[in-house]
């Protein structure tokens, strides 16, 4: 289950929130870097050890779905999009697919890049027939290269998943 976390600046003191990430709890503080003029994501241990401290960066909204095809063979859904998604072939991405109907094909996932405007990710059961291609979005998580859990910005807030 993902929870949500508001960011909002405070120039009097740094935000800050306790997520749960790979079933510990840490605090996450966001501090603004006036020499390189942007906000870092902090995380520390509840004994204040510093766990990382990287960049905030922002996971845009993605690219439209022009089809979502489930592949009963293979028990994967094929996305085809309207544009090139500057992958390479073969590369493993993380995705969130939304907005798609029925709802689904909807969700966060691992997905394989099959061509410059294809990709692939698994489903065990026929989705249905789609009716709504969605949007997809590539998903940058901070904690990637520490936690299973992820830590994701998007529309002005935190998302934190187990």
């Amino acid at each position: 289950m993902t929870t949500n976390y508001p960011f909002v600046s405070s120039n009097v003191r740094a935000p800050s929130f306790t997520p749960i990430f790979d079933g510990e709890n840490y605090t996450i503080t966001v501090l603004w870097n006036v020499a390189a003029q942007r906000y870092y994501v902090k995380c520390t241990s509840f004994n204040n050890n510093l766990i990382f401290m990287v960049p905030l960066v922002e996971t845009l909204i993605g690219a439209e779905i022009l089809s979502l095809v489930w592949d009963e063979n293979n028990k994967v859904v094929n996305a085809t999009l309207a544009a090139p998604h500057n992958f390479q072939f073969g590369k493993i991405v993380n995705v969130s697919i939304i907005q798609a109907l029925p709802s689904t094909y909807n969700g966060n996932g691992m997905a394989l890049i099959t061509g410059v405007n294809t990709f692939a990710y698994p489903m065990d059961l026929n989705p249905g027939a789609m009716y709504q291609a969605g949007v997809v979005q590539y998903l940058i998580s901070m904690t990637k290269s520490y936690f299973k859990s992820t830590l994701i910005f998007r529309n002005r807030q935190f998302e934190v998943s187990p």
